[in-house]
């Protein structure tokens, strides 16, 4: 399935992006109550950054579609500070809310409905070929080589997927039946028994929910969708199995061919290419995501300057560490030297930290303030929280815009926690490596003060 062609832009027609950002991402749902999955932070980024960071990096696009829906209002705003439309130079990127378009009043009812529903502004548009993206994943991909591959094969259909383990791909992914040549024979979502690929005995290959199709093709295949009754008009459920059915030519491209310059990491003394992708539908999940950006060396790097990940523009200071009791931080937290421990920890501008004893594998938002001598040790602050003296938190999400009161411990003791009100993750594996990671939401009450 290697592909190493390149996109020649000056014979190419223009290309369309659409990118899917409606979701609720109800398996997150303690931290989609107030915002889409889309917007949910990643470090100082969103979800969809990592979407518009492709359309951007890849160099192809002049024109973008971001379908909004469930809880848009912080996505657009988000989106409204991102300052990547040019028009003077022929570029755009525009929101498009659901608006009801259809004479029946629906809203968008499914990943294929919500392209559906926007097919004039498809239709106008130059483009001969559309790539459609996901904005709830973590993933980055060179569209120029997935448009090569689709030109090569001459598809009128390539899903973008992923080759991994059966047993990974067991009750959580789409998984497709491919013939030797890449071409897509069957589709099963979420299988207990995945078919696996030609001459790779236990590997199968996922769907990642990213597709290029030809325009007119998309237009004629949304129009049979929406006629079809008892269709859940969704790309993955629908449009893909029925293309399998009328054997159309629609392939799969191995996003482990698609090579992202700058992502490379030393593996067994070997230099071995990144192919970072996740779909994050669990809290640990998600979690595990963000830890990844402060590890030395990252799986999830947002620091390859070959290959940014923009986000929205802010007029925030740096953040700053105060000590305005050195002495005092040396006869207390006993590091000697005075000073604290803070290695594998980022944070964004604006933040305030008033002494701080440890942050250790710590992920800090914009505009954090922390008071004398707190602990954040393997969690994930966001935005505008608060956390008091003395703080102890391990294994947490601290959400937007919480005040953590004085003197209190999270992440050491599963029944305190309970007590306080603090989210346990429901969705834990008892064998995985950490404990189950807690969320302080605004729901917490505090009934419980550990000194």
């Amino acid at each position: 399935m290697r592909n190493n062609q390149s996109y020649d832009r000056r014979t190419s027609k223009p290309l369309l992006a659409i990118i899917l950002a409606g979701g609720r991402g109800t398996r997150l749902y303690v931290l989609t109550e107030t915002r889409c999955k889309p917007e949910v932070p990643v470090g100082k980024n969103r979800f969809i950054d990592f979407a518009l960071a492709n359309v951007v990096n890849s160099k192809i696009i002049d024109h973008t579609m971001v379908l909004t829906q469930y809880m848009q209002q912080g996505l657009i705003n988000h989106l409204g500070r991102f300052q990547l439309s040019a028009p003077l130079w022929g570029k755009s990127i525009d929101i498009v809310p659901a608006q009801q378009r259809l004479g029946d009043g629906e809203w968008y009812l499914g990943s294929a409905n919500a392209v559906y529903q926007n097919h004039e502004s498809i239709r106008r548009d130059p483009a001969d070929t559309v790539v459609i993206l996901a904005a709830d994943h973590l993933y980055k991909l060179d569209i120029r080589q997935f448009l090569a591959y689709h030109h090569e094969k001459k598809a009128a259909f390539t899903v973008c997927g992923m080759v991994m383990p059966e047993h990974e791909a067991v009750g959580n992914f789409g998984v497709m039946e491919l013939d030797a040549d890449g071409r897509i024979l069957g589709f099963e979502e979420k299988p207990a028994k995945p078919k696996t690929l030609p001459g790779r005995e236990g590997m199968c290959f996922a769907s990642m929910g990213i597709y290029i199709v030809d325009k007119e093709f998309l237009l004629q295949i949304l129009e049979e969708d929406h006629a079809r009754p008892g269709s859940e008009h969704d790309f993955g459920n629908d449009i893909v199995p029925r293309l399998c059915r009328k054997k159309a030519a629609i392939y799969g491209y191995d996003y482990n061919e698609n090579f992202i310059p700058g992502e490379v990491r030393l593996v067994d003394g070997v230099l071995t290419p990144v192919h970072y992708w996740r779909d994050v539908g669990k809290i640990a999940a998600y979690w595990q995501s963000v830890m990844d950006l402060v590890e030395i060396d990252p799986l999830l790097n947002v620091y390859n300057a070959m290959w940014p990940v923009p986000t929205a523009w802010d007029m925030l200071p740096q953040a700053k560490f105060i000590f305005p009791d050195r002495e005092k931080c040396h006869r207390e937290f006993n590091t000697g030297d005075g000073c604290t421990f803070f290695p594998d920890a980022i944070m964004g501008g604006g933040c305030i930290f008033d002494s701080p004893k440890n942050f250790y594998k710590a992920v800090l938002g914009r505009s954090v303030r922390t008071a004398y001598g707190a602990e954040i040790i393997h969690s994930i602050v966001f935005d505008n929280a608060s956390i008091g003296a003395h703080v102890q938190i391990a294994h947490t999400i601290v959400e937007e815009g919480v005040v953590v009161p004085d003197s209190v411990c999270v992440g050491f003791d599963l029944a305190e926690d309970e007590a306080n009100g603090v989210y346990i993750d429901e969705s834990h594996d008892p064998n995985s490596s950490h404990p189950p990671i807690r969320v302080i939401t605004k729901n917490t009450h505090w009934q419980q003060k550990k000194a």
